[in-house]
């Protein structure tokens, strides 16, 4: 019996350690490993992409935001651990910048213009559009990450206001909520399924 929980024990052990997807600095050295990245192994059996991508640090001035839209994206009908991230993407005005935070499934989602990923309370953002040094500071790691290989329809683009959408206006270094955007709730008859989102 005592041999059947140790070789039980040492088998998850093996699993965990395998299906970690290191960190790697500038020069090639193992950092750390992502524990987010035991999801990874949804993926076999299917065809995906690797991509080496830049670990970036958030400023802390979005640290209540992120809490706040972290912890209601948890509550939702359709978070799933594994499968539930957000785009992070900030674009330009003539006066200001504008930055919009909305659900996504990190394994369908499109990396190709991707520049980084910040994981926040154990949820993945993908960063895409314009790098500002007063909301994100690139760090000297990097992570392989793994997404779907699919061909993706114009419905898989863009936001979707089925799910969780925010956006802020960010001008002299100050950063404003414009839009909240939670996602509905089942309670309202709204379809909350990940439908393209998901596998």
């Amino acid at each position: 019996m005592r041999t059947t929980i140790k070789l039980t024990c040492f088998f998850f052990v093996v699993v965990f350690i395998s299906c970690n997807n290191p960190i790697y600095t500038n020069k090639g050295d193992k950092k750390q490993t992502d524990s987010l990245t035991n999801c990874d192994t949804i993926l076999k059996g299917k065809k995906y992409i690797t991509k080496q991508v830049p670990i970036y640090k958030v400023d802390t001035s979005l640290f209540p935001y992120l809490d706040t839209i972290v912890n209601l994206e948890k509550r939702c009908p359709y978070y799933k651990q594994c499968l539930s991230g957000f785009s992070f993407i900030i674009s330009k005005t003539s006066d200001y910048y504008e930055l919009n935070i909305s659900t996504l499934n990190i394994y369908t989602c499109d990396y190709s213009a991707c520049y980084g990923i910040f994981i926040y309370n154990g949820v993945r953002f993908i960063c895409d559009g314009f790098k500002i040094d007063g909301l994100l500071y690139k760090t000297d790691e990097s992570q392989y990450i793994r997404y779907l290989n699919i061909n993706r329809k114009p419905t898989d683009i863009g936001p979707d206001d089925r799910y969780s959408s925010w956006s802020f206006e960010y001008k002299n270094e100050k950063l404003k909520l414009t839009v909240k955007h939670p996602c509905f709730s089942p309670f309202h008859g709204h379809d909350t399924t990940f439908t393209h989102r998901s596998f």
